[in-house]
């Protein structure tokens, strides 16, 4: 009888340890989390905090990208980027260094937070590029948020916060159903695959096999918004004729 109860007593040990060191690889998840503020847009700066924890290494490289999806030239999208500094969760600066034209070294020493921070200027009316000024913004991922290598796989959250009188944001990414300006990525990828338009352009609505879809427009133009829905309505039908199914 001793024996059983021994071996009762080591077998709830055991399931205890197993559940603490889930528990604790839980609780160590990495995660990265973008915050976008644009409180003075006639400076055309976005400014950009990127919050990473529980990645703990000594030194951590910060990459802003030299391209977009899409496009196959090199994109110098780092000459724009001022103002770079780093801190740890007590809020101490880190040092900082850049080793390359487009890489921010940070001397982590293992923090488990480090807050990255820094500021974009957009003013370039493109696809291929951001633009904020006191009409709309407009931000194409890749040009305003850094990536770290180790972690393009993880997901990303994105807190957007608008200049005031905006009250509409227009993008691919899962918004929060609490705040529209809180948004969700799987990963780095699909984040820099999702341009985000903030202001209060009109937005025109129409679906295809139960998928919506949003159809934004900033700024006036001569166009009948049933005719716009329904000619692109039928491009996205024909396309998913095509592919044959809707992956977004």
């Amino acid at each position: 009888m001793r024996k059983n109860v021994r071996f009762l007593f080591f077998g709830v040990i055991l399931i205890f340890c197993t559940l603490a060191g889930s528990l604790s690889g839980e609780a160590k998840q990495v995660s990265i989390a973008y915050s976008i503020d644009m409180k003075n847009p006639d400076s055309h700066y976005f400014n950009v905090t990127m919050r990473v924890q529980n990645f703990q290494k000594k030194y951590v490289d910060f990459h802003m990208p030299v391209w977009i999806p899409g496009s196959y030239l090199v994109r110098e999208f780092e000459k724009y980027v001022i103002g770079v500094k780093a801190f740890n969760g007590s809020g101490e600066m880190l040092p900082v260094r850049k080793v390359r034209k487009n890489i921010w070294r940070v001397r982590a020493d293992k923090a488990k937070t480090i807050q990255f921070k820094y500021s974009v200027y957009a003013f370039t009316i493109s696809i291929r590029n951001s633009f904020l000024d006191k009409s709309h913004a407009f931000i194409n991922p890749s040009s305003v948020c850094m990536f770290i290598k180790e972690l393009k796989e993880k997901p990303v959250r994105v807190k957007i916060t608008p200049y005031p009188s905006w009250k509409t944001i227009s993008t691919g990414l899962t918004a929060s159903r609490k705040d529209p300006f809180t948004l969700t990525a799987k990963n780095y990828d699909q984040l820099v695959d999702s341009p985000i338009e903030i202001g209060n352009q009109k937005v025109l609505t129409f679906s295809v096999k139960g998928v919506p879809h949003e159809i934004s427009i900033y700024g006036r133009g001569d166009y009948n918004p049933d005719s716009l829905i329904q000619k692109i309505q039928k491009i996205v039908r024909t396309e998913v004729g095509i592919m044959k199914d809707i992956d977004y």
